[in-house]
C-alpha cells in the first residue's frame, strides 16, 4: 500500500476514505508519492466530506473553510510542506492558505523566501520514496555473458601459467 499509494489516493471512492485510515496513511515516513500529490488528494478527499461542496476554494464561504479545515486539521501536521516546491506551493497550496494555521502559513513563507530560515512549525524529514526504475534485462544478461566470458579467459590463462606438473616437496 505505501509502495502506491495511488490506488487509494487517486480513486473514485477516496471519498469513503475513513479519517483515521486516512491519517494513518499519512503518517508513514514511507508513502511513496509526491508530497504536493498527496496534498492534493487531502483537500480532494476533505471536500468530499462536504456535501455539495466543490473543490474551488476561492468560491468556499466562511463556513465551508470552517468545515474543510476542522476536517483535515488532524492531517495538516502530517504534510511535509517544507518538502513541496515553491511553484507547487503557489499553484496548489496558496488557493487553500486559509486552511492552514497563521503560525504555518508565515513559517512556510518565510522558508520560501529564505532558505535559511528555521520554521516554528514541526519539519517532517522527506519521504523515504521507492526508486522505481525499468530495467532491461537483456543488459544485464548481456553483461553477466561478458563477465563469464572474462572469467573463462582468466581461468585459462592462469592455467597457462601453472606447471603442468608441480614437484613436491
Amino acid at each position: 500500500m505505501l509502495a502506491s499509494p495511488e490506488i487509494i489516493f487517486e480513486s473514485d471512492n477516496l471519498a469513503n476514505l475513513p479519517k483515521e485510515t486516512m491519517i494513518a496513511l499519512l503518517k508513514h515516513d514511507e508513502l511513496n508519492m509526491d508530497e504536493i500529490d498527496i496534498w492534493t488528494s487531502v483537500i480532494q478527499w476533505a471536500t468530499n466530506q462536504v456535501p455539495g461542496l466543490e473543490n474551488e476554494p476561492h468560491s468556499w464561504s466562511s463556513e465551508d473553510v470552517i468545515k474543510v479545515r476542522e476536517i483535515i486539521s488532524d492531517s495538516i501536521q502530517h504534510i511535509r510542506f517544507f518538502n513541496i516546491s515553491t511553484e507547487d506551493f503557489q499553484e496548489k497550496i496558496v488557493p487553500y492558505d486559509e486552511l492552514l494555521t497563521k503560525e504555518l502559513r508565515r513559517d512556510i513563507v518565510s522558508y520560501y523566501m529564505n532558505k535559511n530560515y528555521k520554521p516554528k512549525s514541526i519539519v517532517l524529514p522527506p519521504r523515504k520514496r521507492a526508486i522505481s526504475a525499468d530495467i532491461d534485462s537483456s543488459v544485464i544478461i548481456s553483461n553477466q555473458h561478458k563477465q563469464a566470458k572474462w572469467i573463462r579467459i582468466a581461468q585459462k590463462k592462469i592455467k597457462e601459467l601453472m606447471p603442468k606438473n608441480p614437484k613436491s616437496t
